[in-house]
């Protein structure tokens, strides 16, 4: 485990190496599959300060030959990230990530992260993520 870089009041800042966890975690509890996780991380490589995603279609083929899938796979997938409230649609190939998972700030303004999994007797799972952090701007 990596030693956290912290200031003389004991805020960290040097951002952690949780990303790729953090990421894997939020796939694996809305059920994506692996080709849909890649999505995500296709995706949020083109979110801006905004959340949103915005692609040509040069973009989403040179993703597809990477990922070794149709352009028509991809496009099948995106229904399963919406249906997940991971993305919304907001247009032709525009996209708007979901803040309660994703948010583009500098790691100054976040220290720390907390995802809660609550499991009810009646079956149903709910996902909570807090954000503690200092005046982020939404």
């Amino acid at each position: 485990m990596a030693t956290l870089a912290r200031n003389d009041q004991g805020i960290v800042v040097q951002e952690p190496p949780f990303v790729k966890m953090y990421l894997d975690h939020i796939c694996d509890l809305n059920g994506l599959s692996s080709t849909q996780k890649a999505m995500v991380n296709f995706f949020l490589t083109k979110m801006d300060s905004e959340n949103e995603v915005i692609f040509r279609a040069k973009h989403r083929d040179r993703f597809c030959r990477d990922n070794k899938i149709s352009p028509g796979t991809f496009l099948n997938n995106i229904k399963a990230l919406t249906d997940s409230a991971i993305v919304e649609r907001i247009g032709n190939s525009e996209f708007l990530m979901n803040k309660k998972y994703f948010v583009k700030v500098d790691w100054h303004s976040v220290q720390k992260i907390r995802m809660v999994t609550e499991f009810t007797p009646d079956g149903k799972v709910t996902n909570t993520v807090v954000i503690d952090d200092k005046d982020l701007p939404y």
